[in-house]
């Protein structure tokens, strides 16, 4: 067994809506949507992974990763009274990692993500979802060297939210994961978040 304890690679991500509901803030977004009970909107969004994280190269097992990860994604929502649909597309791109355990150099080809959710809006401002998804491909060499490792996982998960101010909101998520590969892993994770919206 082993512990780490420090931060991980941080994340920047922006988003834009190509189709659907207009840019709007506080009030005048619950009357368009309450004038709206079903639209459909499509979105994109990219984020970028930087290597800040804790990272030390005679380890194998580290919080960061030492490269950069640019992930572009696609979704369309569709949202029908309380009820929302949402299928998501990801593709995941690596940089190579050249200070990789025992002076190795870790490369990994793109990683693909399809997920669907379906959500239902509760009363108060709570809500409740349960997601599905499915990542392939990701094979990584070392040294040029194929470790036959690429993905085929399939998710299961199951949500809960809940706005304690106006601007504040809490949610706990579980994960359910299961790899389809002959040396793989099945995992259960508990996840609690906390956001903030400065944007009202």
């Amino acid at each position: 067994s082993i512990r780490r304890h420090g931060f991980s690679d941080p994340s920047i991500r922006v988003s834009m809506n190509l189709y659907g509901a207009p840019p709007l803030k506080g009030v005048k977004f619950v009357q368009y949507r309450a004038s709206r009970p079903v639209t459909t909107t499509v979105g994109a969004a990219l984020s970028l992974t930087l290597p800040l994280g804790e990272y030390y190269s005679d380890r194998l097992i580290n919080l960061g990763n030492n490269r950069f990860v640019l992930r572009s994604q696609l979704g369309v929502l569709h949202q029908r009274g309380p009820w929302q649909f949402e299928v998501t597309g990801t593709a995941s791109f690596y940089q190579d990692n050249d200070e990789f355990y025992a002076n190795t150099q870790l490369a990994q080809d793109p990683l693909y993500f399809i997920q669907g959710h379906v959500i239902r809006s509760l009363k108060r401002g709570m809500w409740a979802s349960i997601s599905s998804g499915y990542s392939f491909a990701g094979e990584s060499q070392i040294d040029g060297v194929p470790k036959h490792n690429d993905d085929h996982t399939r998710y299961l998960s199951l949500s809960f939210g809940m706005p304690i101010t106006n601007q504040q909101s809490v949610k706990i998520t579980w994960i359910n994961a299961d790899t389809n590969v002959i040396i793989g892993s099945a995992s259960d994770t508990l996840v609690l978040g906390w956001s903030l919206n400065w944007g009202l």
